[in-house]
């Protein structure tokens, strides 16, 4: 039980700071050149939305596999 609760506190530290970083990338000019980053581009709205789309059915198959509410917040991040 110990295990699985580090586990899942573990996850969602990785998770935080995944989501820190993509800030820190998009905007960060000097983070680019730190991490060797020659190029960076957001996916266009039209992009975004086709790649939404195509997860919908991925979310719907394994909403009820993991935790509760993690798909929600993955969808919404």
């Amino acid at each position: 039980m110990i295990m699985k609760q580090d586990a899942l506190n573990s996850a969602r530290k990785e998770r935080a700071w995944s989501i820190e970083d993509n800030h820190t990338i998009a905007n960060d000019k000097n983070e680019h050149a730190k991490l060797g980053i020659k190029t960076y581009n957001d996916f266009p709205k039209h992009e975004a939305d086709k790649l939404r789309t195509s997860l919908e059915p991925l979310y719907k198959k394994y909403t009820k596999f993991f935790s509760t509410g993690l798909i929600d917040s993955i969808q919404k991040s």
